[in-house]
């Protein structure tokens, strides 16, 4: 004769032990994962930041602005970056007489999240220390600055690093076309 196997109503203690060791399992993926995807947001959005600060810099300097500090526009606007920097700063440089200029204080931007400037390079080649981006009027011409010696028609990359996960991302400023990307 056959039994009949009567139905539990319910969860076995094994049953619940495998449904609580996988649901923390999926739990821990999941955070690991969304703790990954914030983190490279952020370098994301402080490179855009970056990118929309010099081209913001560049359109200015083209339509002939005048910043809220200066009472006339400015001749060159100067965006400085310096390695192991959370911040970058800015500097106008206005004509005062046909020949003479001045420089306004620097105003610091510090970057809203936990990401520093890792290093920058021009055409391949580190710096080794600050450099400045010069956008200058009437054409919004770009020159890489470093100390007195400037140059152009060169290649200006800026890399940024989020300072706990070490995720990078590049910022191109390209002297020759006047494209300015990140990568």
């Amino acid at each position: 004769m056959k039994q009949k196997i009567q139905s539990q109503s319910g969860f076995t203690l094994i049953d619940l032990v495998v449904a609580a060791t996988m649901t923390i399992f999926m739990m821990v993926m999941v955070t690991a994962n969304l703790q990954k995807i914030r983190t490279s947001q952020e370098v994301r959005n402080t490179a855009l930041d970056l990118l929309s600060s010099v081209r913001d810099t560049q359109n200015s300097i083209l339509a002939g602005k005048i910043p809220a500090t200066l009472s006339v526009p400015p001749e060159a606007t100067a965006l400085t970056f310096t390695p192991n920097d959370r911040s970058f700063q800015r500097r106008y440089v206005t004509r005062v007489n046909p020949s003479a200029t001045t420089t306004s204080t620097p105003e610091t931007v510090p970057f809203r999240s936990l990401v520093r400037i890792l290093d920058i390079t021009i055409d391949g080649a580190a710096t080794g220390g600050a450099i400045s981006l010069v956008t200058v009027s009437p054409y919004g011409s770009i020159y890489m600055c470093q100390g007195a010696n400037c140059s152009y028609n060169r290649i200006l990359r800026i890399r940024l690093e989020h300072v706990r996960t070490l995720e990078v991302r590049t910022l191109v400023v390209d002297g020759i076309s006047g494209r300015i990307t990140t990568e």
